[in-house]
This record gives C-alpha cells, sequence and structure tokens, in this order.
C-alpha cells in the first residue's frame, strides 16, 4: 500500500503501510488522535487488502510493544480478532512465535 514518502527498511520501498506507521518513525508519546489515525490507517490498508475476517491478525514488533491501545482499538474496529505478538522482544522476527501459535492451536 503507497501513499507516503518514507523508505522502508524492510521491504525497501517508499511509502509503504510500514514505512508509514513502524514504530521508530512514530514520537514516543501517542496522543489518542494519533492513534486513532493509526488504527484508520491500519483498518482501511485491511479493508482494501480484503483480509479474510476469519483470519486472526497479529500485530508484531516495537509498534504493538510500545502502544497496545493499538490491538485493542483496531480489535474493536474490524471483524477479525487481533492480537499482539508473543514473540520475545530481543527476536528479530516474530515469525517462528506464529508458527507455534497456529500448531499449539491444531
Amino acid at each position: 500500500m503507497g501513499g507516503g514518502e518514507n523508505y522502508c527498511e524492510g521491504c525497501r520501498s517508499f511509502g509503504c503501510l510500514n514505512s508509514e506507521l513502524e514504530s521508530k518513525r512514530l514520537p514516543k508519546d501517542l496522543n489518542h488522535k494519533a492513534i486513532t489515525f493509526i488504527v484508520e490507517t491500519l483498518a482501511k490498508a485491511i479493508d482494501i487488502k480484503y483480509i479474510n475476517p476469519n483470519v486472526l491478525l497479529v500485530l508484531g514488533g516495537g509498534i504493538s510493544r510500545r502502544y497496545p491501545d493499538i490491538a485493542q482499538k483496531l480489535d474493536e474496529l474490524i471483524s477479525n480478532n487481533v492480537e499482539v505478538t508473543v514473540a520475545p522482544e530481543q527476536s528479530k522476527s516474530s515469525a517462528f512465535a506464529g508458527l507455534y501459535y497456529l500448531l499449539s492451536r491444531g
């Protein structure tokens, strides 16, 4: 999803959703207006991509740790269930935690 000027260190492009909303680009303290903007932007991206409402969405990385209200408000706004990653803070990837979660449910 494009639309901004920031460079994404993940996908190496400009203007992707991550480049606009990643936690290191956000101020340390977010007010209600900023959190609402982030949640509404995430909800629009989910709607544009049409993510099946039965799919669990897991927010990972620093944004979910620094701003837990984002996951809670997003969960209230969209049909999908939203959870915050259970990956340890020191891990570079939360992929293993997602796989473990899926395996433990089966």
